[in-house]
């Protein structure tokens, strides 16, 4: 991470706003990140399809603007992380967790750093949980 420091060695205001928000976010997320390993898939949603076949990873993603349709997958012992690329729209899919695709049958999900009961399907195609409204 780069952050412009001035002449005394001290950071701006904005960039003590930046560091503030991504100290959050990993309070919340720390689970999905440390002590993980990379799952048999790396990622599916438009920006894996277009960029890279679904199946191998590559070093040219951040030149395109992820959707809430791009999903980024890691594992911890028998916990599969699903992170969706952006604040979802609509329901999230996630194709790679459907019955079909035989990756094992899924108990439950959360939410991290949310107590909400999780509505969701099984489906043959996909994991689909249900719609509702998000705020970006």
């Amino acid at each position: 991470m780069n952050i412009p420091v001035r002449g005394d060695g001290t950071i701006d205001e904005k960039e003590i706003a930046i560091l503030e928000d991504i100290a959050s976010w990993m309070d919340v997320n720390k689970e999905s990140i440390f002590d993980t390993r990379p799952w048999k898939v790396y990622g599916e949603g438009p920006v894996a399809e277009f960029s890279n076949p679904v199946n191998a990873q590559g070093f040219n993603e951040g030149k395109v603007k992820y959707s809430d349709k791009d999903i980024r997958f890691n594992q911890k012992d028998k916990a599969i992380y699903a992170t969706v690329m952006d604040v979802p729209a609509t329901a999230i899919t996630i194709r790679q967790l459907g019955k079909e695709k035989k990756n094992g049958s899924v108990k439950h999900i959360t939410l991290l750093g949310s107590k909400e009961k999780i509505k969701w399907k099984q489906l043959a195609d996909a994991l689909v949980r249900e719609a509702r409204l998000y705020s970006k």
